[in-house]
């Protein structure tokens, strides 16, 4: 793939820009979209549903959710597939791919959901070794060490490694897919006890020359170390 600023990568963005500023062109269109989570891209015939679902009760803009926990419901050369249909009994089947057919031939506009940084949320490990949950353990978002602890895996928005990947994710849906739009999710850090990613911090003591998880929590401490006041 191109570096992050290569000339694709830019004509695709401005494709993005257009997504969102065409409807501002002549008379504005009413937009009736439904949500579609993932539990309905796990058959052809579940996909089919859903967009005669969709049609039949006046949508006409579907999102359709084709990544969900670092997964793909797609064929992707850098996500594993989704374990819901590994192993289906049509091993073409492409979930986004029949979506974006249905979805058009029955009038609809069809956006890929794509949850960003949230990476797993399940008591259970992925199946797939080739998951980032294996791979990359050092592409996680950390905490202060605080007793708020979610359950959910993100990665890390600090790493030039984990916004590469992202990159590639979305040129590899957006160049392979006819899709209308692009809808993404989770664009943020778990909560605000991170992120404490040691290349995180190796850089705020770079800059500083203090550790933030050394940090006391006082405002007058930060005050003192900053010189800021009402932090």
């Amino acid at each position: 793939m191109n570096s992050p600023l290569s000339p694709r990568r830019l004509s695709w963005a401005f494709c993005f820009l257009g997504w969102i500023v065409a409807p501002l062109r002549g008379e504005a269109l009413e937009t009736k979209a439904l949500w579609v989570v993932k539990d309905a891209l796990c058959s052809p015939a579940s996909v089919s549903e859903m967009t005669r679902t969709a049609w039949k009760n006046g949508f006409n803009l579907i999102l359709v959710q084709v990544r969900s926990r670092g997964d793909a419901f797609y064929r992707s050369q850098f996500v594993p597939l989704a374990e819901a249909i590994q192993g289906s009994q049509e091993p073409e089947f492409d979930p986004l791919k029949l979506a974006v057919e249905e979805g058009h031939r029955a009038g609809l506009q069809v956006h890929a959901w794509v949850n960003i940084y949230i990476l797993w949320s399940s008591p259970y490990h992925p199946v797939n070794p080739k998951h980032l949950f294996y791979l990359h353990p050092d592409w996680f978002a950390r905490s202060d060490g605080s007793r708020i602890r979610p359950k959910k895996i993100f990665l890390s928005p600090e790493l030039p490694q984990v916004r590469e990947h992202l990159l590639n994710v979305i040129e590899e849906i957006i160049e392979n897919y006819q899709i209308d739009g692009l809808h993404l999710d989770y664009v943020r850090y778990p909560n605000n006890h991170y992120d404490y990613n040691l290349t995180a911090r190796t850089r705020f003591m770079q800059r500083y020359a203090i550790d933030p998880l050394g940090l006391a929590q006082g405002s007058e401490k930060l005050a003192d170390i900053f010189g800021v006041v009402g932090i």
